[in-house]
């Protein structure tokens, strides 16, 4: 066995006896969080995490699951997917930060960013992001004032146990003869820090604005 990848498999069996192996789509959630929180001063946090993602087949061009291959050339004797999840997610931080180095700390919760950067379009924060906009003006632009990054996102079921459960409907929909079913998940969480300042926010804002 590869090296690498037993000492990756050993921290991410570390990770989850540290913070829980997840067992559905919230879960993971909180893990990945956690995961890319580890050994992060507080100031630094993730407090906030949306993903809309979609099960199927994953490319691994830049990312594979712990015990897979890359396969950035398209090798034909390499897999070209894994089955996993991709869509979008969007992070919320504590600091403005330079947002390849938090794509970096993420990894470490063995999920993976693609194409992104800052911003809050599109998102769970969005309405939030312009509220704080007509608030504080250009100097409060809402990536600052939020520091929200959005990113395409992958995950791969190899590396999360539960996520077999999701294969497997889909095989016994097969052998029923009935159409596959559409797996989506949408998970979204913020720390209750993170809503009370929110909510102080709001009613400032309510207060000027009416």
């Amino acid at each position: 066995m590869n090296n690498q990848k037993t000492f990756n498999l050993y921290k991410r069996d570390s990770l989850f006896k540290k913070y829980g192996e997840p067992t559905n789509m919230e879960e993971l959630a909180r893990f990945v969080v956690n995961a890319s929180n580890d050994k992060i001063p507080k100031k630094e946090h993730i407090v906030g995490i949306y993903w809309a993602v979609r099960y199927g087949d994953v490319g691994c061009t830049h990312s594979a699951p712990i015990m897979g291959e890359q396969n950035w050339g398209s090798r034909l004797d390499l897999p070209r997917s894994y089955k996993g999840f991709s869509g979008r997610v969007w992070i919320r931080k504590n600091v403005e930060t330079d947002f390849c180095s938090l794509s970096q700390r993420i990894a470490k919760s063995y999920t993976y960013t693609g194409t992104g950067g800052g911003g809050a379009y599109n998102g769970p924060w969005t309405k939030l992001s312009h509220m704080y906009l007509q608030y504080y003006g250009m100097g409060g632009s809402l990536e600052k004032k939020l520091n929200i990054f959005s990113w395409d996102y992958r995950m791969y079921a190899d590396d999360f146990p539960f996520m077999s459960q999701f294969e497997e409907e889909i095989i016994v929909s097969r052998l029923k003869d009935e159409k596959p079913p559409v797996i989506k998940s949408s998970v979204f969480w913020e720390s209750e820090e993170t809503k009370e300042q929110d909510d102080l926010f709001r009613n400032q804002f309510l207060l000027k604005y009416g």
